[in-house]
């Protein structure tokens, strides 16, 4: 739980700079790890399935990751109208290259 409220804590912080590393442990905390909560209580009462659900786990994280990222792409106006943080803002405003975010600045302020 501690992990999941530093995460958040981060992501509301508009003086913090983001690496794509934050924002993929933020996805990781919030999209897999509440997927991955599917699997608990079978692994703690199903001990003899410990190694197929463990491989079920990990796909589920990995699914919850994605959606996250996913949820990210669908929000970006929302998030910059909010002024939050947002993976596929971070990449291009901090690891695009000029033309690159030149084309976001673009579109984004046409369609704002």
């Amino acid at each position: 739980m501690l992990n999941i409220l530093n995460v958040a804590d981060n992501l509301n912080n508009p003086k913090k700079t983001l690496q794509i590393e934050d924002m993929l442990n933020a996805h990781s905390v919030i999209g897999g790890d509440l997927f991955s909560l599917a699997v608990i209580t079978p692994m703690i009462y199903e001990p003899f399935y410990g190694e197929f659900l463990g491989y079920v786990d990990k796909a589920l994280h990995q699914i919850g990751t994605g959606f996250q990222i996913i949820d990210d792409l669908v929000d970006v106006q929302e998030d910059l109208n909010r002024n939050s943080s947002n993976i596929f803002i971070s990449q291009v405003k901090y690891h695009g290259n000029d033309q690159e975010r030149k084309i976001f600045d673009e579109y984004f302020l046409f369609y704002n």
